[in-house]
């Protein structure tokens, strides 16, 4: 080798400038620049938590299945509604529908819910059913068990 420095890049590349007047970029620049902001600009919304309550949910009634108004309320889910709500609305459902004709009585608006049933597996001493109480976008269905 003689005594000439070897440099890694092309002669006919421009100097940098030090502030003065800014070369013009390159259309690979260019691209690499728009492919980065667009991918941080779609990193932001997949990064923001949905709602909390708009997410629906199944709220636990393990150890209260007998104490939520019904003989046995087996499941219970809501959209919109805290489970302790959803706990009480149950409550307050069963009360109101034993008001309306006793065991085999229905209920039809709870705390300004709508509220619908649909029963299934009658026998003699019992039936399930499945009700949906609706106010505005929140949701609150419950399955139960009735003894008659």
């Amino acid at each position: 080798m003689s005594g000439v420095p070897v440099f890694w890049f092309d002669d006919r590349l421009p100097l940098p400038t030090h502030g003065r007047e800014q070369p013009p970029m390159s259309s690979l620049a260019k691209a690499f620049a728009v492919c980065l902001v667009a991918s941080l600009l779609m990193a932001v919304p997949a990064t923001a938590a949905p709602p909390k309550a708009a997410a629906a949910k199944t709220c636990s009634v393990s150890g209260k299945e007998r104490k939520l108004g019904a003989s046995y309320v087996t499941k219970l889910s809501t959209r919109r509604v805290s489970c302790p709500d959803a706990r009480s609305l149950s409550i307050l459902y069963h009360r109101c529908r034993r008001a309306r004709g006793g065991r085999d009585g229905r209920c039809s608006r709870v705390r300004g819910f709508k509220c619908t049933e649909r029963r299934y597996n009658r026998i003699d001493i019992s039936y399930d059913s499945n009700v949906l109480c609706t106010r505005g976008g929140q949701r609150m269905r419950q399955t139960y068990t009735q003894l008659t």
